[in-house]
């Protein structure tokens, strides 16, 4: 069961699952958390799924794993935290969040960073933001995307996802005069829009004799996940078998030919891309090949060997 705490991140998956992330610890154990933890409501019990088992002292930096941005690692952490409170999740059941605060003596800490935790596959990934707390944003011509703008380091903002996009409100913006530890507080109103990455649909393939062909994705998931692969290999003649959903599906084509074979992919917030490609298959060749025993009259009636390839 996790340890008692207060302002976290919490969301609730396609399945039921409800899931915790950080929060800071009572006076049992007082700090900053940086735990993920699942609670599944069919048998009413807790899994500890990421982080550390202890809450970080408050008189010491909390230190997570960043690692590479966009690029999912089991080995990433966020640091500890609190009042992350602009949290989202998407249609792969991503867990989302960004900011959030950690004091630490003498002063507070405030992060703009935006993290992507993977249910399915049990990792973390560092989106967006700065991997040290208490920068400068970026905030660009109103109105206007850049991918160079960031929000200010805060807390307590408030969440809002449309199909396309992750929104937040609000929240405590801190912006330093002198000393980063001795910050002058600010409550903003602000909206910020987060455009997720796009996917780039793409493909190749080996065989193509004999009919059977193995199909490779090699989409670009950029710094987004790919909700689900479509495929229409344009061969009619196949029957139900014509499509798949699978990543790297075969195909066994109903005669040779060439054919117009369709890739289509969504990422976790339905932004779709695809691609066409001309496949073509050969019918391959038949070699017969024929030996023979002479017979030997009164002992061997002799033999005829026939090879076909």
């Amino acid at each position: 069961i996790p340890p008692a705490r207060r302002p976290h991140a919490c969301w609730m998956d396609s399945q039921d699952n409800i899931w915790v992330f950080g929060g800071q610890g009572n006076y049992v154990n007082y700090g900053y958390f940086n735990d993920l933890w699942k609670y599944d409501i069919s048998t009413g019990m807790w899994t500890w799924m990421s982080g550390d088992s202890i809450a970080h002292a408050i008189t010491s930096q909390m230190v997570g794993v960043y690692g590479t941005q966009c690029v999912a690692d089991i080995a990433n952490i966020p640091p500890s935290r609190f009042e992350h409170r602009a949290r989202w999740i998407d249609k792969c059941d991503n867990l989302w969040f960004f900011g959030g605060e950690t004091s630490v003596s003498p002063g507070q800490m405030l992060y703009n960073d935006l993290w992507r935790y993977s249910t399915r596959d049990n990792n973390w990934k560092w989106v967006s933001g700065a991997n040290i707390p208490n920068t400068t944003a970026v905030w660009g011509t109103k109105g206007v995307f850049n991918p160079a703008n960031i929000p200010p380091p805060m807390e307590g903002a408030n969440p809002y996802i449309t199909s396309d996009a992750l929104w937040l409100l609000g929240g405590a913006d801190w912006r330093t005069y002198g000393s980063p530890f001795n910050p002058f507080q600010y409550f903003t109103m602000a909206l910020w829009k987060y455009i997720p990455d796009t996917v780039t649909a793409d493909f190749t393939w080996t065989g193509g004799t004999c009919s059977a062909v193995t199909f490779i994705d090699q989409s670009d998931p950029n710094c987004g996940d790919i909700q689900y692969w479509q495929w229409n290999f344009g061969d009619p003649g196949s029957g139900v078998n014509n499509t798949s959903t699978l990543q790297n599906p075969s195909h066994t084509f109903s005669s040779s030919g060439t054919y117009n074979v369709t890739l289509t992919i969504a990422s976790c917030f339905d932004i779709v891309d695809f691609i066409i490609k001309q496949v073509t298959v050969s019918a391959g060749t038949l070699t017969l090949g024929m030996s023979s025993t002479d017979a030997i009259c009164g002992s061997n009636n002799g033999s005829v060997t026939v090879n076909v390839t």
